[in-house]
């Protein structure tokens, strides 16, 4: 739907098996986490579509997206509520293939309300999703658990 994009995705190999996919899209598999990264990285957005509004995939990709700074599409979901809003992320209904479009349209030729979007994203991630938060996350919790034994 949209062939003056040039897009990439990075997926295992079942999730792409059997689709046939046009001249536009390169397909990678099973690449090292380096690699994926810097590709994100290097790319004018990231898109995590999701099947439905219920489902609780994608957590990683979008922390570290917003980490490096690349701006999200991302599938409105319960699962990824806590991680991006529309200040954060353009947001899309699941199974609409044209509000996906439109957004990637928007992410590529408005740069810079994409780069607005991603700051904001990686202030949040910085404060929200460091990994010492979540250690003290833990840490609490574990004392806690302790303290009712």
């Amino acid at each position: 739907m949209a062939p003056e994009l040039r897009l990439v995705i990075v997926a295992r190999p079942a999730s792409v098996e059997g689709i046939s996919f046009p001249d536009n899209v390169k397909i990678f598999t099973n690449l090292p986490a380096p690699v994926t990264w810097a590709i994100a990285k290097q790319s004018c957005g990231m898109a995590i579509a999701l099947r439905s509004d219920h489902t609780p995939n994608g957590h990683v990709t979008m922390v570290g997206a917003q980490r490096l700074g690349v701006p999200l599409v991302v599938t409105r979901s319960v699962g990824v509520a806590d991680y991006v809003d529309g200040q954060t992320a353009l947001m899309v209904q699941p199974q609409e293939a044209a509000d996906m479009v439109q957004a990637l349209r928007e992410t590529a030729d408005d740069p810079v309300g994409a780069q607005v979007r991603s700051a904001r994203a990686r202030a949040n991630a910085e404060r929200e999703c460091d990994p010492r938060v979540w250690l003290r996350y833990f840490v609490d919790l574990d004392a806690r658990f302790k303290s009712l034994a």
